[in-house]
């Protein structure tokens, strides 16, 4: 009988290399799946504020206020909440304000040419057009011409209600800012998350700018300003995340103790402007 030949070292490497390669996978996944958890966890509060405002806009028209497929409703709440803090209150505004623009420009025109392809065009490129002459807001603009398109298709000639409309948009900002203040995010976390990763940033910064200085490497110091320059998406996602932990502080329960906390969390947007001028001077002085 003759004996089994023993794999060479070579089928040894092959294998060892697919364990290894079969590690680093799933250690690729495990870890973009424990961001992607980690994304959700944070994102919780303001996607249970927008569907709970979503079905209660619906509610408030279509029951209590007697209004037939207030769609504008939902729509309104969930985008004037969003995933985002920053600037609720003033997206409900021109969200209100561009469904005005485009239900009000839509049901005149429409009532009066008739629905169709080209009627579509037409009342679109009106709405649009009123909201750009009114100097609004990309969200107002867009918005506008999304209702515009709503009123147009989904709705007979002479039936769209514009005032119905513009009242449904009205109930759901009105809504997405009461669930917001009743069920509020924290205001502080994403300031503190984004102020340690650019604290963190600008000490990796100092460090290779000392490096640089100190052995006189013009290659070092050259690294070192190109990774400050780049601090600065980390620094207006610091500011933008401070707008918008000050203004869920202020507008909810939670005011003094968001307010207090924020104060402190925004020296890391203070010092991080602060030390990477530092650097970026010293750098320019010590390599002429």
């Amino acid at each position: 009988m003759v004996p089994a030949a023993r794999p060479g070292p070579g089928a040894a490497d092959h294998a060892q290399r697919r364990r290894s390669t079969r590690r680093r996978l799933a250690r690729r996944v495990g870890g973009r799946f424990h961001a992607s958890l980690r994304r959700l966890r944070s994102s919780a509060v303001p996607i249970l504020q927008c569907g709970i405002a979503a079905g209660g806009a619906w509610l408030v028209a279509d029951n209590l206020i007697g209004h037939e497929r207030p769609f504008f409703s939902p729509i309104a709440a969930v985008i004037s909440l969003g995933v985002s803090l920053a600037n609720r209150l003033k997206r409900a505004v021109e969200l209100v304000l561009g469904v005005t623009v485009g239900v009000l420009v839509g049901d005149l025109i429409i009532s009066v040419i008739g629905s169709g392809w080209w009627q579509i065009t037409l009342v679109v490129i009106l709405a649009v057009a009123t909201a750009v002459v009114a100097n609004g807001s990309a969200l107002l603009i867009n918005q506008a011409g999304a209702s515009a398109v709503l009123v147009a298709t989904l709705l007979p000639p002479g039936q769209a209600g514009g005032l119905d409309r513009c009242v449904d948009a009205l109930i759901g900002g009105a809504v997405g800012m009461l669930v917001a203040a009743v069920i509020p995010s924290d205001p502080v976390a994403p300031v503190r998350r984004t102020s340690r990763a650019l604290l963190d940033e600008v000490a990796a910064v100092l460090r290779g700018v000392a490096g640089a200085l100190r052995e006189r490497d013009a290659d070092a110091a050259l690294t070192a300003l190109q990774r400050a320059r780049r601090t600065q998406p980390m620094i207006d996602s610091l500011r933008a995340a401070l707008h918008g932990g000050r203004e869920v502080a202020t507008s909810t329960l939670q005011s003094l103790y968001g307010i207090e906390h924020l104060s402190w969390c925004s020296l890391g947007l203070t010092w991080g402007v602060r030390l990477r001028c530092l650097s970026l001077t010293a750098l320019l002085s010590a390599f002429p």
